[in-house]
């Protein structure tokens, strides 16, 4: 938006550190940026005589931020689909026309009684409802218990676009697949994968997998690991290169509990690798069983070892299993996400 000439303004309910390349980026674009900064001295005196100087300050924040650029259309961007529940009412009461944007939703969240109203209003009050996939609109319309009129599907971008040819590991000695994302137990399901190769069955057979990513879990596993004495799961923390991860390894492998989408498994797809994984949104659109991976019916163990043993019975077939995900995946995911969200934008102007 902003090389077409437009630059957006942004609002950021916390105070992003400079360092960080997505701020970087927005500054050389010459965004504006404005963010609540929680730190702030003035809010720690307040905090110790109002219950209610948090929330109080971030709506102070805001109105400053809309008053000072005045725009004609705001997107509230939601990690979930419950987190602008202070946001939404100011944008109402100031009467700025707003979309609301969802990232993520669970099974194993739901609203109780007295939040309600609040994340109700969220939507009731948005010119547009936006959801990185279907699923989430749908288990967010019974979660507040409306249907919405005016949702639509947004697709977030993935790092690819086009295959991205990925030369075969040798399998002379054994099988590799690789798990890339956060290290968070909670979303991810990394423990399910570590409990699963821990049985007996698995220990036995010759495959190993390797955790891509940092999180806030990754010692807790590592700890584990160590403690059973599990030799077939290795760490090997961040990397920029996703096309370098499967030069190494015949298969992406992923226990989330829930996603907002599966960006990591359309990456795997694009660069010729099978998939075993839970039912999550992007495997629900791309997956066939046995013909470009293998799915779980459930975040489980008992479930990841199903679906794992089908793989393992079709191994020889991996790679033939990865030309066809690609295809299948080029095909089908839109070219230019980023456009036409744009183009979806530019029409509440």
């Amino acid at each position: 938006m902003a090389t077409s000439g437009n630059a957006p303004a942004f609002w950021f309910n916390f105070r992003p550190p400079e360092t960080d390349l997505r701020i970087k980026r927005l500054r050389a674009a010459k965004c504006q940026i404005h963010f609540h900064d929680w730190n702030d001295p003035l809010l720690r005196i307040r905090r110790r005589f109002s219950c209610s100087a948090d929330r109080t300050a971030i709506e102070s924040s805001l109105r400053s931020t809309i008053r000072t650029e005045r725009p004609t259309h705001i997107v509230l961007n939601q990690g979930g689909n419950s987190d602008a529940s202070v946001e939404a009412p100011i944008l109402q009461q100031e009467n700025v026309p707003y979309s609301v944007l969802c990232h993520a939703a669970t099974e194993s969240s739901w609203p109780g009684p007295d939040f309600l109203p609040a994340m109700r209003a969220i939507f009731s009050g948005a010119m547009q409802c936006l959801f990185v996939s279907e699923w989430i609109w749908q288990l967010t319309e019974v979660q507040v218990g409306m249907k919405f009129d005016n949702a639509t599907v947004v697709y977030n971008p993935c790092k690819f676009s086009t295959i991205q040819s990925s030369p075969w590991p040798p399998t002379n000695t054994a099988f590799s697949l690789a798990a890339v994302s956060r290290i968070e137990n909670k979303q991810k399901g990394h423990d399910l994968i570590l409990r699963t190769l821990a049985l007996p069955e698995w220990r036995a057979r010759p495959l190993n997998v390797t955790f891509y990513g940092e999180g806030p879990h990754r010692k807790t596993l590592e700890s584990y690991s160590d403690a059973i004495e599990l030799d077939s799961i290795h760490f090997a923390g961040h990397v920029e290169d996703i096309r370098a991860i499967w030069h190494r390894h015949h298969g992406f492998i992923q226990a989330s509990r829930y996603e907002g989408y599966g960006l990591s498994l359309l990456e795997a797809m694009f660069c010729e690798r099978m998939a075993i994984t839970t039912p999550i949104p992007a495997a629900r659109e791309f997956m066939s069983e046995g013909e470009t991976g293998f799915l779980a019916r459930a975040a489980s163990v008992e479930e990841m070892s199903k679906a794992l043993d089908r793989a393992w019975k079709h191994r020889t077939r991996w790679q033939e299993m990865g030309a066809a995900a690609a295809i299948r995946v080029e095909a089908d995911y839109p070219k230019d996400p980023v456009a036409e969200f744009m183009t979806l934008t530019r029409s509440f102007h």
